[in-house]
């Protein structure tokens, strides 16, 4: 039997992954797992059409649909409370962030972006992200090509051109570090998850 998944990206002001303020359950029962079928499937048939501004509107439905259903199974996380609390004073730099993932990004950028000092950026990341800027770059940049790995079918050369990493060679050392098995072996393994 193959298994079936939803792959979705909320962001909150454009560049905190929504499921950051989310302390998600590892396993779920088959009765809750009932309504993201449905959702699955409905998307299915819509992806075989053709776009229409109806099926648009419907997709974004049921896509808010499954968040509000991970929001009910999830507890808020108490790291996810404080950057929301402090998100108003990290949202232009995380904006930046996002805007220019595929450029060379420095501590020196940051700092201009954020207005900041650069210890008083690193101060801000690590009491409310729990990591230093570029770490944080790194991250997200791993999970931009992770998303590219599983819905594209890029070259490694070309996720790594649009992610920022310097060549291919560094972001399969950078990927393999972060996810525990080189980009094309990751790739293979998500699409061809069996269950």
């Amino acid at each position: 039997m193959r298994a079936r998944w939803l792959h979705a990206h909320f962001l909150l002001h454009g560049t905190v992954d929504f499921v950051t303020f989310l302390a998600l359950p590892r396993t779920i029962t088959a009765a809750q797992s009932a309504p993201f079928g449905v959702l699955i499937h409905e998307l299915l048939e819509l992806q075989g059409r053709k776009a229409t501004f109806r099926d648009t509107v419907r997709r974004n439905e049921l896509a808010l649909h499954a968040l509000s259903l991970l929001c009910d199974l999830s507890a808020p996380s108490a790291a996810g409370m404080a950057l929301l609390a402090h998100a108003d004073r990290l949202t232009p730099v995380l904006t930046f962030i996002r805007a220019h993932l595929g450029e060379p990004l420095t501590i020196d950028i940051l700092a201009k972006a954020a207005r900041l000092s650069r210890s008083r950026l690193h101060a801000l990341f690590h009491s409310h992200l729990d990591l230093p800027p570029l770490s944080y770059v790194k991250r997200l940049r791993i999970a931009q090509a992770s998303r590219m790995l599983l819905l594209s079918d890029a070259s490694v050369k070309e996720i790594a051109e649009q992610c920022g990493f310097a060549n291919p060679y560094h972001f399969s050392r950078e990927f393999k570090a972060g996810k525990g098995q080189p980009p094309l072996h990751y790739r293979r393994q998500q699409r061809n998850l069996q269950v």
